[in-house]
């Protein structure tokens, strides 16, 4: 492609003037603009060190390339002399890449381009000046690769689309200035004034971590490295629970914990009775819910009064109801449940709250017995009936206590041991002699006061 060199001759003259009146030596970076030169849709001028800049794009295209070569020469940086690149219609321009090996984006670079939405930036550029991206108030998305050294004032001033950025490199020089309210220094971030939605990604070692700014912008931890877990929160029945999530004491980055709501039910267990209902009393029910395990407790209705002919029991012993009633209730003594060498039949048996009477051992009730070896029969007994402790062939002591006994029935004491003692009251030996005689035991069996 022809390379075509600008000569204006007018520019030539105020040059020479220029250079008359100021004696000061120009930077390093000062050009003479009779050495800007066209290629392609390309404007760059040639720096002191032999590398170019590119100053002006005339191109129509929507995505914008800044080659890192340009007429065989070597590009150092974008922009320069106070230049803004200039294009034929940039408004078009929505990306923006840089290719590797620039160094530098100079001030005002790309001010104000207000469709630039993206813009990619290589490892190893160093500087991203003044004012470079000012005004693009539409971009949405950068990259600060690592090697970036330098963000100047107001480099991305009014980027109000901008949400974030990560900053890898924790020394970066920004474009900060102290602020003062009240006599209080506050620091002001102007590389991002008006970035009113910006988070600021950087390492937990930054200074900027440490940054008291007022430019609302938040800055967050890369990798939070004390991050801390906020664990989960069952809901209960009644409370509501959390989500697990984290935090970052060093930031304000978080994973907010969402709030799980009350079940608004309670799931009960079985329950467990405290106390055991009589026919006199209501009982209670201790239950627990599964979730949250808040108590309550519930009444045991009470118990039926048990009718005549109903079987109850009591320890080991079974009984029959033979007249019911709370306070004058009579039951017989039915049979025991366990193997015992000595009972005792009592005067009075209490059962779900209600006092009975035990006046009578029913019918075969210690019927072959082989372990009963003693027996005592409470006071009020008046009944013994029929084969009561027929085949009790161990049975050697029965000792009668009650002064009511009335009937004793067929084959009561048959089988009973041969040495066998029947002790009875004194005042009832005689009654009682002849109430037991021919029972079924034998001759030698002895009724003894």
């Amino acid at each position: 492609m022809m390379k075509k060199v600008k000569r204006y001759k007018w520019l030539f003259v105020i040059y020479i003037i220029a250079s008359a009146v100021f004696t000061k030596k120009t930077s390093v970076n000062a050009v003479n603009f009779l050495d800007y030169i066209d290629f392609g849709n390309y404007t760059y001028y040639e720096l002191e060190d032999g590398t170019i800049s590119i100053v002006r794009y005339n191109g129509t295209d929507e995505l914008l390339i800044i080659p890192s070569a340009l007429d065989d020469k070597k590009v150092s940086q974008v922009g320069g002399n106070s230049s803004i690149i200039n294009f034929s219609d940039k408004d078009k321009i929505k990306h923006l890449i840089i290719e590797e090996g620039i160094k530098k984006i100079e001030n005002s670079a790309f001010w104000n381009f207000i469709n630039l939405q993206t813009v990619s930036l290589p490892e190893g550029i160093e500087e991203i000046s003044d004012s470079s991206f000012s005004g693009c108030r539409n971009l949405e998305t950068i990259n600060i690769p690592s090697s970036v050294k330098i963000i100047g004032g107001f480099a991305f001033d009014s980027c109000e689309s901008l949400k974030s950025i990560i900053l890898p490199n924790s020394n970066v020089s920004l474009g900060i200035r102290p602020y003062y309210v009240n006599d209080e220094e506050l620091i002001k971030i102007d590389a991002f004034l008006g970035c009113t939605s910006l988070i600021i990604y950087t390492n937990s070692d930054s200074p900027l971590m440490k940054t008291e700014n007022i430019n609302h912008i938040k800055i967050i931890c890369i990798t939070h490295p004390q991050i801390i877990t906020d664990e989960a929160i069952p809901p209960t029945c009644t409370q509501d629970g959390k989500t697990k999530g984290c935090h970052c004491p060093v930031c304000d980055y978080k994973v907010p914990q969402e709030t799980i709501k009350a079940t608004g039910q309670h799931t009960w267990d079985d329950g467990i009775i405290t106390l055991e209902p009589t026919v006199t009393t209501e009982g209670t029910k201790l239950f627990t819910c599964k979730t949250c395990k808040t108590n309550k407790t519930e009444k045991i209705a009470k118990l039926p009064l048990p009718q005549t002919g109903n079987t109850i029991t009591h320890s080991d012993d079974s009984y029959k109801v033979t007249k019911p009633g709370t306070t004058d209730g009579t039951v017989q003594y039915s049979a025991t449940k366990k193997s015992k060498t000595t009972v005792t039949i009592p005067g009075t048996v209490t059962i779900d709250g209600i006092t009975y009477k035990v006046t009578t051992i029913s019918k075969n009730a210690f019927k072959n017995n082989k372990d009963l070896k003693k027996v005592i029969i409470g006071k009020n007994v008046t009944k013994i009936e029929a084969n009561a402790f027929n085949g009790c062939k161990n049975l050697k002591t029965i000792t009668v206590k009650s002064s009511k006994l009335k009937s004793v029935g067929k084959n009561a004491f048959k089988g009973i041991n041969a040495k066998a003692k029947i002790k009875v009251p004194v005042s009832k030996l005689k009654k009682y002699k002849k109430l037991m005689n021919k029972k079924g035991q034998k001759s030698t069996v002895k009724i003894v006061k």
